[in-house]
């Protein structure tokens, strides 16, 4: 597997992933009004000009050429959109997408903190990836999640 970040045409590819996992195994715990500003956001021409501008940084990991899940970094290194295919899941891919991003927050965007408002069901994942919770869980705009954070040594 090799983690790389994603060009303009693969992005496609990463939103359907992102979509279709987040519909399986995030939207129960969301209100119906962070589902739709969730769907809002995903849109391609929206994701495409925060890629363009730089200000999201979309990396993928790979097994054999075909896309396995996805990784998004803001600048300020906050992760989102953090999504492996549900057939790819427990095979190593999202450690590795979490490895990648780490190492980038440090080596390229100089930060020692790496942040993401995780979903519920995805803390205990986090915790085993060493994020620890900063907050109690959150329901903001219809969207419920888990404030989490990891020093980057």
């Amino acid at each position: 597997m090799i983690v790389r970040e994603l060009e303009k045409q693969e992005r496609k590819y990463a939103l359907d992933i992102i979509w279709s996992v987040f519909c399986m195994d995030v939207a129960e715990v969301y209100e119906q009004e962070g589902i739709d500003t969730f769907r809002e956001y995903l849109k391609q021409e929206n994701i495409d000009q925060l890629c363009d501008s730089g200000e999201l940084l979309m990396f993928g990991v790979f097994e054999q050429g075909e896309l396995e899940g996805t990784i998004s970094l803001q600048r300020r290194g906050h992760i989102c959109n953090y999504y492996v295919r549900r057939s790819c899941q427990g095979k190593g891919a999202g450690r590795l997408l979490f490895d990648y991003a780490k190492r980038y927050c440090k080596e390229e965007l100089h930060k020692t903190i790496m942040t993401v408002d995780a979903a519920p069901e995805a803390v205990k994942k986090y915790i085993h990836m060493g994020m620890k919770p900063i907050d109690e869980m959150q329901m903001i705009h219809g969207k419920c999640y888990v404030p989490m954070a990891t020093e980057i040594l």
